[in-house]
């Protein structure tokens, strides 16, 4: 799976790390969201994150972000996990180098171990283009209306928590 973000071609691309990271949950919850559907499961899940970025681990056990280009995939994150019934009960930081294929598929390195039977195309999505456009970082600051906002971001969750 690879999922390009909007901002991936900034020359200030390394300024929006922690924020890709923690992406990368909002990723995770949505697989979380599909795996429940194909299950036929309606009850809370529970999860574990693992990742090797500590400052998005952080984000998501204590659900805030820092700085205001991160708002909007605070609330997207949030929403998903409220409509959805997805909870990160817990988050456990592990290098990189050791996660794999995980890291592998990260940096667009071959990935054997991954079935492809379980592959999501994200960018065939509209749904998730325009919630990653809502969370580009480099837009966030000129999105003034809040509410707006709010109600574009819900009704796109909305959208996005269907099986």
């Amino acid at each position: 799976m690879k999922l390009v973000f909007p901002w991936e071609e900034e020359a200030q691309a390394s300024k929006y790390q922690n924020h890709r990271e923690y992406m990368g949950a909002i990723v995770g919850c949505r697989l979380a969201i599909r795996a429940k559907a194909i299950q036929k499961q309606c009850d809370n899940t529970y999860l574990i994150w693992v990742g090797d970025n500590t400052s998005a681990l952080k984000w998501v056990r204590n659900d805030l972000v820092k700085g205001q280009a991160s708002q909007y995939s605070n609330l997207v994150f949030a929403m998903l996990q409220i409509l959805g019934k997805v909870i990160f009960s817990e988050t456990e930081h592990i290098p990189g180098v050791t996660m794999g294929d995980i890291d592998n598929g990260s940096r667009g390195r071959p990935t054997p171990s991954l079935s492809p039977a379980l592959e999501m195309d994200f960018g065939a999505d509209p749904t998730t283009a325009k919630l990653m456009e809502v969370c580009d970082p480099c837009r966030s600051s000129r999105l003034h209306n809040h509410h707006d906002a709010m109600r574009n971001i819900h009704e796109l969750v909305c959208d996005m928590a269907k099986p």
